[in-house]
């Protein structure tokens, strides 16, 4: 099943489909990394089915660096989906 985040930040649902496991995220956040940002998102379209809205939302919640926020740039205290203790914004922190 399907697990839905909120962001406290944007204010977006972030659909995280159930067939992403480890690997499809290590590969989404590589090509996050690398500043493919679009073919991270034509990915989470073709593999999982997503549409380009709730892909390219799911795609800017990776991190571009490990433990680093998205949005504020502070030290994320833990791996996996999780929230910044500062700014509160939603991460996928999968690197």
């Amino acid at each position: 099943m399907d697990e839905i985040y909120e962001c406290p930040q944007c204010n977006q649902k972030i659909t995280i489909p159930s067939e992403i496991d480890r690997a499809a995220q290590l590969e989404l956040a590589e090509l996050v990394h690398m500043g493919r940002r679009i073919d991270a998102i034509a990915v989470i379209i073709a593999k999982y089915k997503l549409g380009l809205l709730d892909s390219k939302i799911m795609m800017t919640h990776i991190t571009v660096q490990k433990d680093i926020c998205v949005r504020c740039g502070s030290k994320l205290l833990e791996d996996g989906v999780t929230n910044c203790a500062s700014c509160s914004a939603l991460n996928l922190n999968w690197q």
